[in-house]
């Protein structure tokens, strides 16, 4: 058995453009297998690859029901005119489903069980809402998709289960108060604690809403490394002004004093 070390690289990363999940978008007509067959076409296009090359095809898909059921990546490699051999498999990580595909894909190539994958995802929100695949099950007689498992009661009750209590769930383990969120929010942004709950109570994009705050002059003195990424190294200026917040909110939840969190 070979005991060389190898490394996995991403050759190329291409993508559909994105919509705002709403109904009558521009986007909202395309069928999610289109969508993903679209990139998988031109993913091999662009880097002179024939499909019988590609050893297996990851896709991550959140909500798999409807049009995004039986396993849609399968469905895309024919869709786009694959070789009918490269297998396909649909990933459900959650949120993390299409990181998730990216990370098997590097693993398997690391092991030698591969040489050269396709991963990624997809999801049409406009046709397959977020929460349809927690909800379809409701003709069937299932409140929820937890609430009629013994065991699951057993270990955890009928609590909601949710991005949002979770969020609620953190904020009580480390004693993170509303009130330091906004004064830290309020002093990146300029906003008070009322105007933030407008904000995120409205329609707005983060690149809409960055568009009309006026961020503290000491932004540039925001640095360090939030999800892996060094903040003050983002070019592009609205990533990098979400990497700020997004630094300031883990600060404040890591323990860091506010005084300090607050630059300048």
């Amino acid at each position: 058995m070979s005991t060389v070390a190898r490394t996995a690289v991403i050759v190329d990363a291409v993508r559909t453009p994105s919509g705002r999940g709403k109904p009558g978008g521009a986007l909202s007509g395309i069928h999610p297998v289109d969508l993903a067959a679209h990139v998988l076409r031109v993913t091999l296009e662009r880097n002179g690859l024939e499909s019988s090359q590609i050893d297996d095809v990851l896709l991550g898909c959140v909500s798999q029901v409807g049009e995004q059921t039986m396993n849609i990546a399968r469905q895309a490699v024919l869709a786009a005119g694959f070789d009918e051999r490269v297998p396909a498999t649909t990933i459900d990580r959650q949120c993390g489903s299409s990181q998730q595909a990216i990370s098997f894909g590097a693993q398997a190539i690391m092991s030698g069980t591969a040489d050269l994958i396709v991963a990624g995802g997809m999801q049409n929100m406009s046709q397959i809402p977020i929460s349809s695949a927690m909800t379809v099950a409701e003709q069937f007689g299932f409140t929820s998709p937890t609430n009629e498992s013994k065991s699951w009661l057993h270990r955890y009750g009928d609590q909601e289960i949710s991005q949002f209590r979770g969020a609620e769930l953190i904020a009580e383990k480390w004693n993170i108060s509303r009130e330091e969120l906004d004064d830290i929010l309020g002093w990146f942004t300029g906003l008070d604690a009322a105007a933030l709950q407008q904000a995120a109570n409205s329609e707005l994009t983060l690149r809409d809403f960055f568009g009309t705050v006026t961020l503290t002059t000491d932004a540039e003195l925001i640095t360090g490394k939030v999800c892996g990424v060094r903040v003050e190294e983002v070019d592009d200026d609205l990533m990098r002004s979400i990497r700020q917040m997004d630094l300031l909110v883990d600060e404040l939840a890591r323990g860091k004093k506010i005084a300090n969190i607050k630059r300048g």
